[in-house]
């Protein structure tokens, strides 16, 4: 489902459940069916007229966060059997991940004289953009072509069906799902999370916001304890001021809680610093009650708390523990030995 009541905030999200990265960034692609009829030049315009696109319009049709400057230029070629056939051409500064993308469009596309809707479309888009703290830089020309067409029959879409399910957009229908069975947990996380390394022994995510990188995060499972061996945060914050060792400043806060799958969660904030740069660490330690325990370590600079707003509440309140890889197991179980 989507969101698309105003064109510059159109967000993709499942009625059904949670979407993965992988399963946002396939469906959040230029050209969307949703979006193309914002191509018209909402007006009658004459075979060889020409007309400009509205600057709104062009970041969600082609997968940018924000346009800085375009010159998209659109000319009514010819209208025959039905069908009003439009060319498109210019380019699009603008940016993604708060990194600047420069996109020079060639498209053509067709509108529906009867259906009274874009039917056909394909562009060439040639995109250069800059590396990102969680994405790689590009330059790259890509081709997409797109079609609609009327379905006779759509008995998954009945009313019946779809009394069941929550068609509108909210914080909790726009999270991510975020499962790693290499290192066997899940959670969910918002969207300026994204999954940099998911190894068996780490997964690191990073905290984009408008391009800055805000804030890390390492998860990484722990070796189960010994039975009626005692871990206590007592002993959890020594192993915090070993492992930050000369970068330890202080203790802000401590505390313990229980979630409601039942797992028992020590929080502890410190502070400190790296090479004469104020740093905040926000250290978790999670068990269940079988015995498995995880460690989630968030990092920021200190300046940047505010704007992470406590996005580690959410992570942590969703965590879970999942199945194992087989070969994730077996290292488990080495472990334990």
């Amino acid at each position: 489902a989507a969101d698309a009541e105003q064109i510059d905030q159109a967000v993709v999200f499942s009625p059904l459940g949670p979407l993965t990265r992988d399963e946002l960034d396939l469906v959040e692609e230029p050209g969307n069916s949703l979006l193309v009829d914002h191509l018209l030049p909402g007006k009658k315009v004459s075979v060889g007229q020409k007309w400009k696109l509205q600057t709104k319009a062009l970041g969600p049709l082609f997968a940018l966060e924000a346009v800085n400057e375009s010159e998209i230029e659109c000319r009514l070629k010819s209208v025959e059997k039905g069908l009003a056939i439009v060319y498109l051409q210019g380019k699009i500064s603008g940016a993604v991940g708060g990194v600047s993308s420069e996109i020079n469009l060639v498209a053509k596309y067709n509108f529906d004289l009867d259906r009274k809707r874009v039917s056909w479309f394909a562009v060439s888009m040639k995109e250069k953009r800059s590396i990102g703290h969680a994405q790689p830089g590009l330059n790259v020309t890509a081709r997409l072509q797109m079609a609609t067409s009327k379905a006779s029959q759509v008995p998954e879409l009945n009313g019946e069906l779809l009394a069941d399910l929550n068609l509108e957009q909210d914080e909790a229908s726009c999270l991510l799902e975020f499962a790693s069975r290499n290192a066997g947990f899940q959670m969910l996380v918002g969207r300026n999370w994204h999954t940099m390394i998911d190894r068996e022994d780490v997964a690191v995510l990073r905290y984009v916001d408008r391009g800055d990188l805000v804030a890390q995060c390492n998860l990484s499972q722990l070796p189960e304890l010994a039975k009626n061996e005692p871990f206590g945060m007592e002993q959890f914050q020594q192993d915090i001021k070993r492992i930050l060792d000369e970068n330890f400043g202080e203790f802000v806060t401590a505390s313990e809680s229980q979630t409601d799958e039942g797992l028992h969660v020590m929080r502890v904030v410190a502070s400190g610093t790296v090479s004469d740069l104020p740093i905040h660490w926000v250290y978790y330690h999670i068990a269940n009650p079988a015995g498995r325990r995880a460690s989630c370590v968030f990092t920021m600079e200190s300046s940047l708390v505010d704007r992470f707003e406590g996005a580690d509440h959410s992570l942590i309140s969703s965590f879970r523990f999942a199945e194992l890889t087989a070969t994730a197991a077996k290292g488990e179980a080495a472990t334990k030995r």
